[in-house]
């Protein structure tokens, strides 16, 4: 069975629906992965540069709402496989609560799910966050 790594401008180009012909292609990839004829996945540094580029004001300009409510169930699927299901479901919790980056979402749920719980950061939107300290050197 094949197995097929899911670029960023493949959820781009689905999720957007900006090339309509490249968005129904896309979904054939995922209903025949759906059926079981093929395998997908991501990574995390995948699903933070379509944060990034959807987030973007110079190009899509996607609300975090938008990107929660598009991006996140397409990531939950079962038939789409990333090592890290479990921690994107906080991030992008956290993504929404607070008005940070997404990367810092990911860094605080990391120090999180580390028990660490101390971040050395001159970044003041970690302190928005109750389960991370910040700490500057």
């Amino acid at each position: 069975m094949k197995k097929y790594l899911l670029d960023t401008n493949i959820f781009l180009r689905f999720l957007t629906k900006d090339d309509p012909i490249k968005s129904e292609k896309i979904l054939a990839f995922f209903q025949k992965a759906e059926r079981g004829d093929i395998k997908l996945s991501t990574s995390d540094l995948i699903v933070a540069e379509v944060v990034w580029v959807l987030t973007s004001k110079k190009l899509f300009n996607f609300s975090r709402k938008q990107i929660y409510d598009s991006f996140l169930p397409l990531l939950l699927k079962d038939y789409l496989e990333i090592s890290s299901k479990v921690m994107l479901l906080k991030i992008f919790d956290l993504f929404i609560e607070k008005s940070i980056d997404f990367i810092d979402c990911y860094n605080a749920v990391l120090v999180g799910e580390s028990n660490e719980r101390f971040i050395l950061s001159y970044d003041g939107d970690f302190d928005k966050v109750p389960f991370v300290v910040r700490v500057e050197p």
